[in-house]
Formats: structure tokens, sequence, C-alpha cells
């Protein structure tokens, strides 16, 4: 049976659902054994309302438990974790010690490592583990599932400046958009390989959950721009704003807009299916233009039919993506009116991917790269 080892700074059974719990799954449905490793816990985890310590709280950590038949879980609390202070001095003095992060990780993590099929690092503080995972487990396929740019979602530099130094090292680094491709280095395997859904539970039966009609939906809170909302909200106070997420909040409150805060995938789908629009509201961010293609929301809105307001940046290659100019509120408004009237049933979803097929060219192109690094090695190694 094939094995995985899976570092990320996410939980197996997270409320918010990432790419990297879409190939797990696929991987599960594959037959194989995941070993999910937990990074980014530490002592001071639990001071960050951003972060996922209330599962650490209700499950043991820095130990083996197995959730499924085929799922371990391994959530690691170190006595720290790699943390952007935001500020260049501050970041560049704490270098030296984050850089003995990976020196502190537990054996029976590495243990697993060394006899894993196949190494997962997720776009998090995974990267600072590329070196090392290769030289426990040099015969493993290495795949970095590069799903957002670090520097955009301001990850401490060393994270950063790992992936890039160490990408080199692994057999696949899987993008979700065509621009990402050029982030990184001469000898790094980047492919572009899109997000995908999950097809099935999109597709499942499942009751209204709105009781009118008129309302717009905004799931995650990545870069979200509370201008937007409080604009959109005034102009339109006959329409409702569905807002999802820990840090999806209207500057100022307002009857017309319902936050709903963390909700688990399986209860927004309802949501999703049965909106009118779909709104992607980001602030404007540096290199946020790979999201025309990697934003999920707007790959699931698409899947739904929904018309899509976004800012500009990150609406080209999407026909029913109205685009706005962030910070312009006659731009956005002229955009969801646009949206309100768009025809949905132009919009096309054919493109759109399951987890289980993004899953079988990550396979493919990772064990291809594998086999001809290993032929490479063995030539190498051969007598002159």
């Amino acid at each position: 049976m094939n094995r995985a080892l899976v570092l990320t700074g996410t939980f197996p059974d997270a409320k918010r659902r990432y790419a990297i719990h879409g190939l797990c799954e696929a991987l599960l449905r594959r037959g194989w054994t995941l070993d999910f490793v937990t990074l980014g816990q530490s002592l001071i985890s639990q001071f960050n309302p951003r972060n996922l310590w209330p599962h650490v709280a209700q499950r043991p950590v820095n130990q083996w438990i197995k959730l499924e038949p085929n799922l371990w879980s391994f959530v690691w609390k170190a006595p720290f974790h790699p943390l952007n202070l935001r500020h260049d001095l501050l970041n560049k003095i704490i270098t030296p010690i984050h850089r003995l992060y990976p020196k502190l990780l537990p054996a029976e993590v590495r243990l697993r490592a060394e006899t894993a099929d196949l190494i997962l690092f997720d776009s998090s503080y995974s990267t600072i583990f590329i070196g090392m995972m290769r030289a426990l487990a040099p015969n493993a396929v290495l795949v970095y599932n590069a799903s957002d740019r670090l520097r955009t979602h301001r990850a401490h530099p060393l994270v950063c400046q790992c992936e890039m130094k160490y990408s080199p090292l692994l057999d696949l680094v899987r993008v979700p958009a065509q621009v990402m491709i050029g982030d990184y280095p001469n000898g790094a395997r980047a492919v572009y390989i899109p997000h995908g859904l999950d097809k099935a539970s999109f597709s499942a039966r499942s009751q209204n959950p709105f009781s009118t009609s008129k309302n717009a939906i905004s799931i995650g809170d990545g870069l979200f721009d509370k201008w937007a909302l409080d604009v959109l909200a005034m102009s339109y106070p006959d329409w409702k704003f569905h807002l999802f997420g820990v840090g999806s909040l209207p500057s100022v409150p307002r009857k017309n807009i319902i936050v709903h805060g963390e909700e688990r995938f399986a209860n927004l789908i309802p949501y999703i299916k049965y909106a009118d629009v779909g709104l992607a509201p980001y602030r404007l961010s540096d290199s946020a233009d790979y999201l025309s293609q990697s934003s999920m929301r707007m790959i699931q809105y698409t899947y739904c039919r929904l018309p899509i307001l976004v800012p500009f940046f990150a609406a080209s290659g999407r026909a029913h993506a109205c685009g706005y100019e962030p910070g312009d509120a006659s731009s956005l408004r002229k955009a969801f009116a646009k949206a309100i009237h768009y025809d949905r049933g132009t919009i096309d979803d054919v493109e759109v991917l399951s987890w289980d097929e993004v899953l079988e060219q990550v396979l493919e192109k990772a064990f291809a790269a594998w086999e001809e690094r290993s032929t490479h090695k063995v030539q190498d190694c051969a007598p002159i």
C-alpha cells in the first residue's frame, strides 16, 4: 500500500477547506495511507485569533492519532514556530532562531518520513523542511502544493527563502496559476495544474438556505476588502450580503450584512449553490494577479454558475467575472449591476476539474520526474 506524508499548516478535519484537503481526500479514495502533520503550532499560537488553536485544545499533541482506517494525524506543538513580526529588522534578528525549527521535528515524524512513498508539502511552514525530507527519504517522490504566493500572505522571509532555495530538490512544484511558474528558479519543475472541486458534494441534493432572492455570498477572508462590502450594502439595501470566514467582517454592522463566521464547508455548499451573485472582494496586494486562476472561491462560483464580482486585477480569464477598480465606488456599483443582470445560463463550467482529476495529473507528472531523476542518478554513479 502506498503511504504519503503531508506537511501543512492546517488540520485534516478543519472547518475551512484548502487545496491540500482536496488532494488528500483524493489520495484516500485511491487507497493511500496518509500521515497528516500539522505544523505552525507552538506556545504562542493560542494568542493568535486567526490560528487553529481550538483544534489543538481538543486533541492530543505530539503523538500520532488514528482518525480513519488510512488517515493518521500528528499535531506538532513546538516551543516556537516561524512568525512574521511585520518588521524587517525584527525578522532578521529572529531568523537564526527560526532556522532551528526543523531540528525540533519529533522522531516519530522523521520515522514515517523515511518510509514514505510520497511527501507532500503545502504552501506554509513546510518549505523549511524540504531539504531535511530529501535527505531522510531520498527515494520518495517530493511534491510541493504551491497553492498561494507566500509573500502575498506575508509568510516569514525564511519560509519564502526556503521555498526558492530548495524547490529544485522537488520532483514537482504544482502551481494553480500559469503566472506563478515564473516565480521559481531554473531547475525547479513548476507545472500549472488548476485547483479542483469536490463535485460529488456540490451535486448532492440540498435545501435552499435563503428565504428570499437577492443574495450575494462571500466565502473566505483572504485579502478581504471591507470597503467593498460597505459600499455594496449601502448602495443595495434590498440585497443581503452573506459573509463567511473569521476575518470577513464589515466596518460597520448593517441589517443587510449577515456575518456567518467560520462554517464547515459541507454546510457552506448550499449557500453557494443557491446564491445569486458570488463576491470575491480582494484587497489590492503585491503580486495578487495569480488569484484570477488560483482562487478556489471563484472556481466554486463558476461551477455553480454564479456571476462574480471581483477587482480587475483578479478578473482576467473569466467572462462572468464582473471587474471593478478597488477604491472606486462608481466602478464597484457598475460591476455589481452587471453581475445582477448577467445571464447565468451562458456561464461555462466545463473546465472545472474534480480533485481526482487534479491528483491524476499531479501523480503522473511527479512520478515521471522521479523516474527521470532516478535514471540520471544511476547514470551519474556508473563507472566511466
